[in-house]
């Protein structure tokens, strides 16, 4: 596992940040489930944020919860662990306070994931849930203040996606 000796940031296009969060030494300690060494990134853009978390497990979450509590807060969460029962724990949730999730997760998987438990507290957050097993690939996009999902159409039996797109939260009004 290759750490990052402390927190980096990115710069992107436009303006956009990429904030390497995990694994740092502060983080993570050699020996830990593989999973626990899962890149954890928050991407600003705009006024919206989006974090992405890996398989990190609830042992991972509690220490950037208690290091990293104001960081971690983004409007769009890439739920931990696919929605495991290993991750996704209400500290951390309350943390991220996401008004948007996404659950990347086969149908049907041998798993049993997402865990119920996690979808309540989730839902219980307020926020709006989006699940690959349900929907397939999910795409957002952002122009640094809406939070969009392009609007797909089937046309002659093609899945096409479109110039639409629903507004799935407003960072500059809503927070």
């Amino acid at each position: 596992v290759q750490l990052v000796h402390e927190k980096s940031d990115v710069p992107l296009t436009d303006g956009a940040v990429l904030h390497v969060l995990h694994p740092t030494d502060q983080t993570y300690a050699p020996g830990e489930p593989v999973n626990n060494a899962s890149v954890v990134l928050r991407l600003d853009y705009g006024e919206t944020t989006f974090l992405f978390t890996g398989d990190i497990e609830a042992e991972i979450e509690r220490r950037l919860v208690k290091i990293a509590a104001l960081e971690i807060n983004a409007d769009v969460l890439k739920v931990p662990h696919h929605g495991s029962k290993s991750s996704s724990t209400p500290d951390f949730i309350a943390a991220v306070s996401p008004a948007v999730s996404v659950v990347q997760v086969g149908r049907a998987n041998r798993y049993g994931h997402p865990v119920q438990a996690v979808l309540d507290r989730l839902e219980a957050a307020g926020s709006l849930v989006f699940r690959t097993d349900q929907l397939g690939a999910i795409r957002l996009q952002s122009d640094g203040c809406l939070i969009e999902r392009p609007v797909a159409f089937t046309l002659f039996g093609a899945s096409l996606v479109g110039k639409r797109a629903e507004t799935v939260y407003n960072s500059c009004k809503d927070r």
